[in-house]
């Protein structure tokens, strides 16, 4: 049913902050965040301000692995994109940042979709 999120990894995230309402409540603080940094991530991946894209993909990052797998091909993407920031590197950045930004919309749908039935 769902491509990126992990299910029981969400579910385990009730017993550990105590309750749906946080869980939901730490969602809606990903896509308020999300929302408000991608702009700022693509116009840092344009310019190749590679300190910006480190530091602004690696706090959505952080919020994303609560509820996907950080080994999953999404998972490793978006580390891969966080340290072409660390490591100044540009190679296939705007093709990577693409990625990034379409599985990041795809998993918010997906955790709306989870939210609704949680």
């Amino acid at each position: 049913m769902y491509k990126l999120i992990n299910p029981n990894l969400i579910n385990s995230r009730v017993d550990e902050w105590g309750s749906k309402e946080m869980v939901i409540e730490i969602i809606t603080m990903l896509k308020g965040e999300y929302n408000d940094k991608i702009v700022s991530i693509e116009k840092a991946v344009t310019s190749r301000d590679f300190k910006g894209i480190k530091e602004l993909v690696h706090s959505i990052k952080s919020n994303l692995y609560f509820f996907l797998d950080r080994t999953s091909e999404f998972g490793v993407k978006i580390q891969e994109l966080e340290n072409k920031g660390r490591d100044s590197d540009s190679s296939n950045m705007d093709q990577l940042f693409e990625y990034f930004k379409t599985n990041c919309e795809t998993t918010l749908n997906e955790l709306d979709q989870f939210v609704a039935v949680f």
